[in-house]
């Protein structure tokens, strides 16, 4: 499977998990768009700072899991916008 396929595959489930608060969903207001992404970015923080725990040992599979999180809220948001332009 390609990284743009994972990517698509995770946007699929994040719309079936959160519905119409998802980042497609049109309800969905700018500012939450931005704090879903900050939150998926915030989330490879996280996985820099679990490794400090772990004698600096960064857990790839994990930070590659929250990258293809954070592309696809940025991919679904910038796609809903495009659709308003």
């Amino acid at each position: 499977m390609s990284i743009y396929d994972e990517v698509a595959q995770e946007r699929h489930r994040a719309q079936e998990k959160h519905g119409h608060r998802a980042m497609e969903s049109m309800p969905v207001t700018a500012l939450l768009r931005f704090t879903i992404l900050a939150e998926e970015v915030g989330e490879v923080a996280k996985e820099f700072n679990d490794a400090a725990g772990r004698d600096g040992q960064l857990d790839l599979l994990a930070v590659r899991g929250e990258l293809i999180q954070v592309a696809a809220m940025a991919l679904g948001w910038a796609e809903q916008i495009g659709e308003q332009l």
